[in-house]
């Protein structure tokens, strides 16, 4: 433990001075008036640095494949399958939400409908007057317009991001090419990458088996007792898990709320079942799946979701585990290349 805590104080004096200049430099622009003409530019640039940054992190699952197709064929495998996956995800789940959201807003409403006679009958009306209804509805259509407005501009950021990933990875021997010619200590980086790239490629496959395990298992939990929209919840599930600590217990929550609309006597059973799943996946099933656990830090979980919902909105704040996973690999695989020569995997940088 102490050599890691002597490899993060080197690390942090090592980029120490270049944190401070870039402060400085921020200062300058400000002081100059260049800053936010500057920042315009960058966000107009946001695209390709995603690109480059989404090209980066699906590399390694590329070379995995590379020793049974060409580099071609299996940038096409890859970009081909996240885009099915995607598609699919939203063409089955999509309609069901839709379906189980105007299901909700009427129950909603009869709920209000009932509360306003009760408050008339008890000459409480003042409290639920037509000013306070008004406010109410343009607030929610507003809120409502929001996520919407963020969700369409997420999806076109990551869609054009998506697709300059695609032609980088199609070109990518040549940027590694250019590196090996342009930078001198590129071995050590390359070192960094590779013991990011094993982490990552065993990171994604345990994720998506872990991720599958539950939406199977809640999915047939859920068709056992006759759940609406099994599929709908069972996914949602499955996505909230990736978010540690309060990921799973949302989600209960949500499949709690839902019953608790749906069903005329609470599905307390259902519940129970659902949470002694949750308990087993969380103690034994991703233990065994993924050999050495790998608790993402909240300091990284709170950068993924400034970064994520500044990034990419709605989709951001969806993706925003995956990216603090990402954030902690880089940072625990630079400090094994910084202070090993070779190519790290993950039992040497999880302890």
């Amino acid at each position: 433990m102490k050599e890691k805590v002597n490899q993060l104080r080197v690390l942090l004096m090592r980029w120490l001075p270049a944190c401070l200049s870039i402060y400085i430099l921020v200062l300058i622009l400000k002081a100059v008036g260049l800053y936010d003409p500057l920042i315009t530019l960058l966000l107009a640039l946001k695209p390709l640095l995603y690109g480059l940054i989404l090209a980066l992190s699906l590399q390694p699952i590329i070379m995995s494949l590379n020793k049974y197709f060409t580099n071609r064929t299996s940038v096409f495998i890859v970009y081909g399958g996240g885009m099915i996956i995607f598609l699919g995800f939203l063409l089955l789940l999509l309609p069901v939400l839709i379906n189980e959201l105007s299901t909700i807003s009427s129950t909603l409403e009869s709920w209000l409908s009932e509360l306003s006679s009760w408050l008339n009958a008890n000459q409480l009306d003042f409290v639920f007057n037509d000013d306070f209804k008004r406010s109410l509805i343009n607030n929610s259509t507003d809120i409502g317009m929001k996520f919407v407005m963020d969700g369409v501009s997420g999806f076109t950021i990551f869609t054009l991001s998506y697709m300059i990933a695609f032609f980088i990875s199609i070109d990518f021997d040549a940027g590694v090419n250019m590196v090996k010619k342009y930078v001198v200590d590129h071995q050590r980086w390359f070192n960094f990458y590779k013991t990011g790239s094993n982490v990552v490629v065993q990171y994604i496959i345990g994720t998506c088996i872990d991720l599958l395990f539950i939406f199977v298992s809640v999915f047939l939990i859920l068709v056992l007792f006759k759940f609406p929209n099994s599929l709908l919840y069972a996914g949602l599930l499955a996505l909230l898990n990736l978010f540690p600590y309060i990921g799973a217990t949302i989600g209960i929550l949500l499949i709690a709320l839902a019953g608790y609309l749906h069903f005329t006597q609470f599905p307390i059973l259902c519940i129970a079942v659902v949470w002694v799943l949750q308990q087993i996946e969380a103690n034994f099933i991703q233990p065994l799946i993924f050999h050495k656990a790998m608790d993402v830090h909240p300091l990284y979980l709170f950068l993924g979701l400034l970064l994520g919902e500044a990034m990419l909105g709605v989709i951001g704040l969806i993706l925003s585990p995956i990216l603090a996973s990402f954030m902690q690999i880089s940072v625990r695989s630079y400090m094994h290349a910084a202070s090993h020569q070779n190519v790290g995997g993950w039992e040497d940088i999880f302890w």
